[in-house]
């Protein structure tokens, strides 16, 4: 594997599921040594989440996992054994980061802590995520993505602009996991700031991560209105739909409720039509009034072509606008093939030829591209066993 920018940096991981393991693979794909404790007769439990080949559940082959956990090196201890406590402590002495994920409860009572870990590391930074953060009076409540989704504010919006009903329409819940992900994201920046100021100021850190804040971070501009004006952003639609229906699925971007420029551009795309030219479609307040007579007639003339003519058609018009792409549309655009987003591995253990999706690191002046050989893709190795 090409040397990365993070080379000779050693990260500790005692993660679980999502975004502590999360937070260390993104550094892993920048070159840092990432060691992975689990669970010894259980491991991670994105083991057990799957996708599986075949929907057959196997925990050496969880799509999940493997994502999550590639270009790592693993061991397993139960920190709850003496001899595994003592192996912890030695892999901590030796590492730059420790990345975990568990409930501040179960770090409590097995004794670990910031203050207990920099007495055997005084440089160690320390990067803790949970769901509401080590303090506060949440900070012991469990979560699951869509309670965080929720208590972060995003999930009252949804279905973002699409609500007609506000009471036969519930709010609904991101797919994946979303807030995982983005405290991940979060936590690893924050990591490498953490470093940064190490190797400056010779200190180590405690970076405290909620998955709460991280998701709540994301918002709209519904928390811009509240704080400027005590508004609560509504879950009704402001007009026509903003996803349409055209000839081979959906695609958005086209509708009354652009700003003038863009209604005239679309007016031009789709070919200045009479109706087009009423006075009352002029300003973008009136045409808001009259959304249920207008996107009729855009989706009319929207069934007439596929999501690719229409993407080109609004493209080359000048309008932002995108369809609705499935996986397989994903997996075919040629934006992401050009640039080798996804790109090809056998997967030693299925015999498969996996597509997988690639990485977002690519340093032009050094010619770096991270990643691209998949160090523990096949299956982790292990450095050795605890109780």
């Amino acid at each position: 594997m090409t040397d990365g920018i993070l080379d000779g940096v050693r990260i500790l991981e005692w993660g679980e599921f999502v975004s502590g393991p999360w937070t260390s693979r993104l550094l892993a794909d920048m070159g840092a040594d990432v060691i992975k404790i689990e669970q010894p007769g259980v491991g991670d439990s994105s083991r057990r989440a799957g996708p599986f080949p075949g929907d057959v559940p196997d925990d050496e082959k969880s799509g999940l996992f493997l994502y999550l956990n590639w270009n790592k090196r693993s061991v397993t201890l139960d920190l709850h054994h003496p001899e595994s406590r003592n192996i912890f402590d030695k892999l901590v002495a030796q590492s730059d980061v420790l990345i975990e994920n568990h409930p501040p409860s179960q770090t409590r009572d097995l004794g670990i802590s910031y203050e207990s870990l920099k007495k055997i590391n005084p440089g160690l930074l320390m990067v803790s995520l949970s769901p509401f953060g080590q303090t506060g009076p949440y900070s012991d409540y469990a979560a699951s993505e869509l309670i965080l989704f929720h208590a972060g504010g995003i999930g009252y919006e949804t279905p973002i602009g699409e609500v007609t009903d506000r009471e036969r329409q519930q709010p609904l819940k991101g797919p994946g996991y979303q807030s995982y992900f983005m405290a991940g994201w979060i936590a690893a920046l924050s990591t490498m700031v953490g470093l940064f100021h190490k190797q400056t100021n010779g200190v180590g850190q405690y970076i405290d991560i909620s998955e709460q804040e991280a998701i709540a971070s994301t918002q709209r501009p519904n928390i811009t209105r509240y704080s400027y004006a005590g508004e609560v952003y509504h879950r009704e639609a402001m007009g026509g739909a903003r996803f349409k229906q055209c000839k081979d699925g959906y695609f958005a971007g086209f509708g009354a409720l652009g700003n003038d420029s863009m209604w005239q551009k679309l007016c031009a795309v789709i070919g200045n039509p009479e109706w087009t030219k009423k006075k009352i479609y002029e300003n973008q307040a009136s045409r808001r009034e009259h959304a249920s007579e207008i996107d009729p007639k855009i989706a009319e003339w929207m069934m007439r072509y596929t999501k690719a003519e229409l993407f080109e058609m609004g493209q080359q018009g000048g309008l932002s606008c995108f369809p609705v792409n499935t996986v397989e549309d994903v997996y075919a655009t040629e934006q992401y093939q050009y640039r080798g987003f996804f790109f090809r591995k056998l997967h030693i253990l299925w015999q498969v030829l996996m597509h997988i999706p690639g990485f977002r690191f690519t340093f032009l002046l050094t010619s770096q591209v991270l990643g691209l050989e998949l160090r523990c893709w096949e299956s982790i190795p292990s450095l050795f066993w605890g109780n």
